[in-house]
């Protein structure tokens, strides 16, 4: 297969990261492209702009920035206007709200060919099932990212600290190894999961609790961990989430709600915020049932008890009203 077409579905903060990574390496190399489908002031920004993607990293105490500028970027508002090459291996980066996957594949569903592929970069344990559902478990590969970006103005994002992206299968996919080649050439920090759902539910174990109490306290990561109330409410969420995900047959232990602890908070996530607090501050939906209100519905399966989580979804129902 001579080239492999990357498209950035949803080009938000993770999307926007991501996007502009990827296109400053196809800019110079002839072994892929990349297309970004996008709405609104996003799909205008990109259009006329391209992206700007600010790299910030803490080293030795002081923090230094990398900055990524694109223009000339191929962008459409549907992925159903793409005209693919069916020789080219085409990898579908899907980085939209959780809300949004099964529209997404939907649209993507209207032009599918035997080359393609689509990634949940996603939020939540449920989206490849939702993706493979319309478009098959065979084109389906479940991902995980811990990126800390945030979108500064349409076309323009911030990243904050290391970040890492991980792939899986949920069945034998034959193109997971190219994904995987592709993006380490293009400098992308990514590895291969032998568990994938495992992965997922991990890092449930950090949403689930940090999302939901940003927007409660409107408050970013340093704010929170700051805060013995709230940090406190944390760690109680993310015990919650552990039971739950054992009860699911997920083998995780309580040291993941510690390396969580210890991995944000080092110094450049302290004025992080969250994906939902973003989506808040936007007034835009923000995702309490498929990071929150799935703990508490398997946990009633389950017959656990989720006082914590279901306290804290409680008072963001009525925060919300």
């Amino acid at each position: 297969m001579s080239k492999i077409h990357f498209v950035i579905y949803g080009v938000g903060a993770v999307g926007g990261f991501y996007g502009a990574q990827l296109q400053a390496y196809a800019a110079k190399s002839e072994e892929f492209r990349v297309s970004f489908v996008a709405r609104g002031q996003t799909f205008i920004a990109l259009k006329n702009q391209g992206i700007k993607l600010i790299c910030r990293n803490e080293n030795f105490g002081k923090i230094e920035e990398n900055i990524i500028i694109e223009k000339n970027l191929t962008v459409y508002e549907k992925f159903s206007e793409i005209k693919l090459n069916p020789q080219e291996y085409t990898v579908v980066l899907l980085c939209v709200k959780s809300r949004d996957t099964i529209s997404s594949c939907e649209d993507i569903a209207k032009n599918l060919n035997d080359n393609l592929v689509v990634v949940s970069v996603q939020n939540g344990i449920d989206n490849e099932n939702k993706i493979a559902s319309v478009i098959g478990i065979e084109k389906t590969i479940g991902c995980l990212t811990n990126v800390a970006a945030e979108v500064l103005e349409p076309g323009i994002y911030i990243q904050k600290g290391t970040y890492g992206l991980v792939l899986g299968e949920l069945e034998k996919n034959k193109g997971l190894v190219v994904i995987y080649e592709a993006m380490k050439a293009a400098g992308v920090v990514v590895k291969i999961s032998d568990n994938i759902m495992k992965d997922l539910w991990s890092k449930l174990v950090w949403n689930a609790a940090f999302n939901p109490i940003s927007v409660r306290y409107q408050a970013n990561i340093g704010q929170i961990l700051t805060d013995p109330e709230r940090k406190k409410r944390v760690e109680n969420i993310m015990a919650e989430v552990i039971k739950v995900a054992n009860a699911e047959n997920i083998d995780i232990g309580p040291e993941v709600a510690h390396k969580h602890i210890e991995r944000t908070s080092a110094l450049d996530w302290a004025d992080f915020k969250t994906s939902m607090l973003q989506d808040f501050e936007k007034n835009k939906a923000i995702e309490i049932d498929e990071l929150l209100g799935i703990i508490i519905k398997l946990g009633n399966e389950h017959n656990i008890a989720t006082p914590h989580a279901k306290a804290l979804y409680e008072e963001l129902t009525a925060k919300l009203c």
